[in-house]
Parts: structure tokens; C-alpha cells; sequence
């Protein structure tokens, strides 16, 4: 039985030709699938480098961004009544403006700026009974 394997593992192997010279047809044939593919390769590298020099050409001429990209604008602040500006400085309407008539205009100001969580300023005026911010 061992006599007949190896019989016919002799005759499989001497059916199978492949033929791996340099100067054989599947060996050219896989030589120019090679270098296909590795001119195709080097055109995208070419590709992507020419765009990574032009990120860092172009990234140099532009202003740089924020440091913080999720940091928001400035909004620009509307004058307050009593009622709004009062809570921030943690009093109530009656106490911010006896405050006020019990300081000058220099004091008052001081005074808020340093109440106020952000340091908004509360300058009152008596044409519209509002409290403005000072830039």
C-alpha cells in the first residue's frame, strides 16, 4: 500500500510543470504585475506628498486660529436693569441702589467690578435706569 502512495504522489509530481526561470513566462508576467502596481504606488505617494507640502505652505501664509477651538466669541454686553444686575453682585434691586447713591461714581464702579463673578461693570445711568457696561 505504501508502495502504491508513493507511486502515485510520483506521478502527481512529475504532472506538475512550473517553470521558475528568470526568463520564464509567469515570472515576466508576474515582473510587469509588479511594477504596475509599484507605479501606481509611487503616483499616490507623489500625490500625497505634494499635498502635505502644500498644507504646511499654505498653513504658514494663514493667521493661526484659536488656541481653543470650542471657546465661544465674545458677545457684547447690553446695559442691565437693577432687577439683572442686582442677583449677579448678590443683592437685591433696593440694596444695589442704595449702594450706589451711598458711593461715588469711581467707588460704585470698583465696587461692582469686583462683585461680579466676570467683572462686568455697572455704570448707572439716570436717563434710561440702566446699569451699562464699561469697556
Amino acid at each position: 500500500m505504501l508502495q502504491g502512495l508513493e507511486e502515485l504522489l510520483s506521478r502527481f509530481d512529475s504532472n506538475i510543470d512550473i517553470d521558475v526561470t528568470p526568463s520564464s513566462k509567469s515570472v515576466l508576467q508576474l515582473e510587469k504585475k509588479l511594477e504596475t502596481k509599484l507605479d501606481v504606488m509611487i503616483k499616490k505617494l507623489e500625490l500625497i506628498e505634494r499635498a502635505i507640502s502644500s498644507t504646511r505652505y499654505n498653513s504658514q501664509a494663514r493667521p493661526r486660529k484659536q488656541a481653543h477651538p470650542y471657546q465661544q466669541p465674545q458677545v457684547e454686553l447690553l446695559a442691565l436693569p437693577a432687577q439683572n444686575l442686582a442677583p449677579r453682585l448678590g443683592l437685591t434691586p433696593s440694596s444695589l441702589a442704595t449702594e450706589r447713591e451711598n458711593k461715588s461714581d469711581k467707588e460704585f464702579i470698583s465696587w461692582t467690578r469686583n462683585r461680579d463673578p466676570r467683572g462686568i461693570v455697572g455704570e448707572w445711568n439716570a436717563k434710561d435706569r440702566l446699569y451699562h457696561p464699561i469697556k
